[in-house]
């Protein structure tokens, strides 16, 4: 019967994060934190037909979804 050696092990193994220096660069992106301006999404669950109704509102009125959301949020603030 044939002896078969097992291949060297390689103390490096290929493509790890290590080999890729824009990996660090993307792991500090991801963990910065954005600036209060900058905008980021914000997901809410609702019924299906609640998104079409604003959607639609929003179009009557001539905005978009988000600036309707902060001045109505802006307003809801108000009331506390």
């Amino acid at each position: 019967m044939a002896t078969i050696t097992p291949p060297k092990k390689s103390s490096k193994i290929a493509n790890s994060d290590n080999d890729n220096p824009n990996i660090e660069n993307k792991k500090a992106i991801a963990l910065s934190k954005p600036s209060p301006t900058e905008t980021v999404n914000l997901n809410l669950t609702v019924p299906n037909s609640l998104k079409m109704e604003y959607k639609v509102f929003c179009a009557l009125q001539g905005k978009n979804m988000n600036t309707v959301f902060e001045e109505m949020f802006h307003e809801y603030k108000t009331k506390f």
